[in-house]
């Protein structure tokens, strides 16, 4: 499909025509702590979503992973991966 849409190819190693430089910042406006998550469930000013499953999430079925206890953080709803994924 490239090469039929008329754009340029090329043999042999790729490599990149110029050095970058790059520094990751953290936008902590994307990025909730636990103090965070603490006031928003206080004031109602977000929703806190669990995604595991319903079992898990009622504390019914046991965590597969060490020091997590069963059940959900109140004021948490649940909504399963699964129901989120595109097909």
């Amino acid at each position: 499909a490239w090469i039929a849409a008329g754009y340029p190819v090329e043999e042999g190693e790729g490599r990149p025509r110029t050095r970058r430089h790059f520094t990751a910042r953290l936008d902590h406006g994307a990025v909730a702590d636990a103090g965070d998550v603490a006031r928003a469930l206080e004031t109602g000013t977000a929703q806190l979503v669990d995604a595991r499953s319903a079992p898990r999430f009622r504390g019914e079925e046991a965590e597969p992973r060490p020091g997590v206890r069963p059940g959900h953080m109140p004021g948490a709803r649940n909504v399963h991966y699964a129901a989120l994924q595109s097909e």
